[in-house]
């Protein structure tokens, strides 16, 4: 079995963001590329990671991009290559004897 990847634009949508929410367990997805996460303030709100690390901006600005990687998968933020708009993480992970790296 692969890497299981989603890519969605929330378009900062309380409703997308409750159904995407159940999904990320339930259907084993390791990696999530979030567009547009509902902020309130400076915070990314309403997103349930709980097996995972939710990397974002941070919070001096709000954050229009964030991934969401299972605890699985070794993964670390790339400042340097971040932005309000972009997200950059390295990850990491061996699945069935192999390593691979994005």
């Amino acid at each position: 079995m692969g890497c299981q990847f989603i890519q969605i634009n929330l378009h900062h949508d309380k409703a997308v963001m409750a159904l995407l929410c159940p999904k990320l367990p339930v259907e084993e997805i390791n990696i999530a590329l979030i567009q547009e996460p509902l902020v309130y303030g400076d915070r990314i709100n309403g997103l349930c990671c709980r097996r995972g690390t939710l990397f974002s901006a941070g919070s001096c600005i709000a954050s229009r991009s964030c991934i969401c990687v299972r605890n699985t998968i070794y993964a670390f933020l790339l400042l340097e290559l971040c932005c309000r708009d972009v997200m950059t993480v390295r990850v990491m992970c061996t699945r069935e004897g192999s390593n691979w790296e994005l």
